[in-house]
């Protein structure tokens, strides 16, 4: 099956509070929350898919309307949230690919916590039978530009 490369951006919103800050993020606040998301892999032959969307939507929207801090075990930084997110999204695709074929699976993910700044965490895969000749894939390139 062909390497694929998913998209999706889906927004929520949230509260949260990070304890001990000097300014006014220690104080209960929320934030509209913007994902991007690319998932990068083998086409899994029985289903079709590399994963799906409705899997990628619903672990995100687990945090909308929600307070950060009641939903994870560490301090809800934007940063600690894109990895954490990106981490849940890796196990549901790897869920799905199937175990030969975990190695060609990537996951790139932006949270954008303020319409100016986001998190970035992860990478993409290039797809093993077309390899590019300057060890970076263009269109990879394209996709890690703000």
């Amino acid at each position: 099956m062909s390497h694929t490369v998913l998209h999706l951006e889906r927004t929520i919103d949230s509260s949260h509070v990070i304890p001990n800050h000097p300014g006014k993020c220690a104080r209960l606040h929320g934030h509209t929350y913007r994902f991007q998301v690319w998932i990068s892999g083998p086409v899994n032959p029985e289903t079709g898919m590399l994963v799906d969307f409705f899997d990628i939507k619903a672990a995100i929207d687990a945090w909308d309307h929600r307070h950060l801090n009641d939903e994870v075990d560490f301090i809800p930084t934007a940063e600690l949230l894109a990895d954490e997110m990106r981490a849940r999204l890796l196990s549901a695709v790897l869920d799905q690919v199937g175990e030969t074929r975990r190695t060609q699976v990537g996951v790139l993910l932006r949270l954008w916590e303020t319409p100016s700044g986001y998190a970035q965490v992860g990478w993409l895969t290039r797809d093993p039978e077309q390899p590019s000749d300057t060890g970076i894939d263009e269109a990879l390139l394209e996709v890690l530009a703000p």
